[in-house]
C-alpha cells in the first residue's frame, strides 16, 4: 500500500496502518520475504514501504549528525571486537580471526565516515567563504576589476586591483 497513491483519508489512513505493521516487523529483524508472507501482500510492496520508511527516518536527521553517530558505532564495535580478540585463548584460531575480521570492517567503516565527514566539511567550509565573498561583493566592500589574461606576459596588477575599498593591499 502506497500511502502517496490514496485516493482518499480513508485509503491514506489504512495504507499508514499498513506500513506501520511493516515498520514494527522489520525493527523484530523479520526480513522483507517473510514479512510479505505475513500480511499477505507483495514483496515488492514491503520493499517500497521500506524504503519508504527509510526515507522518512533519514529527511528527519541531520547527515552529519548522524554520520557521527555511526562513526562512534563503529568504533565502538571496534573496541569489543578487540576486547573479544584478546579475551580468546590462542588455540582459538577461527574466533580470534572472526575477531580480527570485525575489526577491519569496523576500521573500514569508520573511515569511509570520516572520509565522507571530511568531504562534507570541506564543502560546507567552501560555501561559508562563497557566501562571505558575496556578502562583501554586494555591501561594496570588495571591488572587483578586470582580470589578467595571461595573453600580454606581463603582470597587469591584477592583485593590485583586487582591493577592498579600506584600501587593504593584496
Amino acid at each position: 500500500m502506497n500511502i502517496a497513491k490514496a485516493r482518499s483519508p480513508e485509503e491514506g489512513a489504512a495504507a499508514q496502518a499498513w506500513q506501520r505493521r511493516v515498520h514494527a516487523l522489520h525493527l523484530r529483524g523479520i526480513p522483507a520475504g517473510r514479512i510479505a508472507a505475513t500480511l499477505h501482500a507483495e514483496r515488492s510492496a514491503v520493499e517500497e514501504a521500506l524504503r519508504a520508511i527509510a526515507a522518512e527516518e533519514v529527511a528527519g536527521v541531520p547527515l552529519v549528525q548522524e554520520r557521527t553517530r555511526l562513526l562512534a558505532a563503529a568504533q565502538a564495535v571496534e573496541a569489543e571486537a578487540w576486547s573479544l580478540f584478546h579475551q580468546l585463548p590462542g588455540i582459538d584460531t577461527s574466533g580470534r580471526l572472526a575477531a580480527l575480521n570485525t575489526v577491519l570492517a569496523a576500521q573500514a567503516q569508520a573511515a569511509e565516515l570520516l572520509n565522507t565527514l571530511g568531504h562534507e566539511t570541506a564543502i560546507d567550509e567552501l560555501a561559508a567563504l562563497g557566501k562571505q565573498f558575496l556578502t562583501l561583493l554586494k555591501d561594496g566592500k570588495v571591488l572587483l576589476a578586470g582580470a589578467y589574461d595571461g595573453r600580454s606576459g606581463a603582470d597587469d596588477g591584477l592583485l593590485d586591483r583586487l582591493a577592498t575599498r579600506r584600501n587593504i593591499s593584496p
